[in-house]
């Protein structure tokens, strides 16, 4: 189990802790906005507890980072 304090010392990128779960919250780049409704930010939540270990944490961030990134390229490939 790892304690908050000790999860936020892991630095991950665009990873916030809001009281029970885990975020991860990443701007839209700005040429493919206009293909999410306008909208800024990208929001998924972490489907880990708080109290996970770090491995859990890292590899739930990491599936969603490389998701996001692939939305982005796949976006950008084929919508430009």
């Amino acid at each position: 189990m790892t304690q908050i304090g000790d999860t936020l010392s892991l630095k991950l990128q665009y990873l916030q802790h809001r009281q029970d779960k885990f975020l991860y919250r990443r701007r839209i780049p700005l040429d493919i906005k206009k293909l999410f409704d306008g909208k800024a930010i990208y929001y998924k939540q972490l489907p880990c507890k708080v109290n996970a270990s770090r491995e859990e944490i890292v590899k739930a961030w990491a599936e969603i980072n490389d998701s996001f990134e692939t939305l982005v390229n796949t976006t950008r490939n084929n919508f430009d």
